[in-house]
């Protein structure tokens, strides 16, 4: 099994979005087709939600794979349910320091990723 710790920055995304994806990853009880053990929100404050999702990959993610899948939520959540390769291909092609995205590597297959944490996002959080 591994944890996700996720950090989405609500500035990075189009609003209802973040929720509306941990909504369906709730009801359908998968990641990315990977079954879900547990979704639990930790935090939902005016610039991020945090949540943790535990889940059973089909074998073991090796670095390269985990800011794959984590590069493919965020453009799930940033696109919606109507996925368009038009849409997709610039935010999977884009550098993961452009979208924001940090993972942090714990041990027992532990992981923190935040998601949207730019100069822009965090410019924006202080403004508002």
């Amino acid at each position: 099994m591994v944890t996700w710790h996720l950090f989405i920055i609500k500035a990075s995304f189009p609003p209802r979005r973040i929720a509306h994806f941990l909504t369906q990853v709730h009801s359908h009880r998968t990641l990315l087709g990977m079954p879900v053990q547990r979704l639990h929100i930790d935090g939902d404050t005016a610039d991020m939600v945090s949540a943790t999702i535990c889940f059973t990959p089909p074998a073991p993610l090796i670095p390269g794979q985990v800011q794959q899948l984590a590069r493919t939520i965020y453009a799930l959540i940033m696109v919606g349910d109507k996925l368009e390769l038009v849409k997709m291909a610039p935010i999977m092609i884009a550098p993961v320091q452009q979208l924001g995205i940090e993972i942090h590597t714990y041990p027992e297959h532990v992981f923190d990723i935040t998601l949207g944490l730019t100069y822009d996002a965090a410019v924006a959080q202080r403004k508002g």
